[in-house]
């Protein structure tokens, strides 16, 4: 900390290269880089419908919900970065959803040296990635909030595994330079 009051915790953790956590409820709560404590925020009934509607339609893609939607304040122009360990024979789609108050959001995967993988290319109130990875690498999703200020909620869903890139690949994904295979989703919950 270079200026300002309060405490600066380390821990060290020595982990095998081969661990893959799956995703879990813990997913969400774990920032990748050291930041302000997050403040969790209630989902509205508004919110909760455009997540559902997107959960419906992927659904029929062969989707399914990773967990609940969780909810986070942000402040104009903040992004958080969140973990993911991801499998690789199974697609990913993640989503911001503007809470009240927000009128852009932004999602993005970037990976392990922080060079973005895959990000939505729309500027709109909710933003939608999806990821067919293929090597197991950690990645981090980012969510950032681009106008106003209030919750932002993520949600995200995956493919069985063998079920891989099947929707994806009939879209057109194309390979990028750090090896996964992305396509963009033209599906909006709005």
């Amino acid at each position: 900390m270079s200026a300002g009051k309060g405490n600066v915790y380390f821990a060290l953790f020595n982990v095998p290269s081969s661990y893959r956590a799956e995703l879990s409820e813990e997913f969400w709560k774990e920032p990748a880089k050291a930041e302000s404590p997050a403040e969790a925020s209630a989902l509205d009934p508004t919110t909760r419908r455009r997540i559902e509607v997107l959960g419906e339609s992927l659904e029929k893609d062969g989707f399914h919900s990773i967990g609940e939607a969780r909810g986070v304040r942000f402040s104009e122009a903040q992004a958080r970065d969140f973990r993911l360990n991801l499998k690789g024979d199974r697609c990913y789609v993640f989503a911001t959803f503007a809470g009240r108050g927000v009128e852009d959001t932004h999602a993005s995967i970037l990976g392990p040296d922080e060079i973005e993988v895959v990000s939505d290319p729309d500027r709109r109130r909710d933003s939608i990635v999806r990821l067919c990875p293929i090597e197991e690498e950690p990645l981090i999703l980012r969510a950032r909030l681009l106008k106003g200020s209030g919750p932002i909620f993520i949600a995200g869903w995956q493919t069985r595994p063998n079920e891989s890139g099947v929707s994806a690949r009939a879209q057109g994904s194309a390979t990028n330079s750090s090896g996964a295979r992305d396509a963009s989703s033209s599906e909006r919950a709005r």
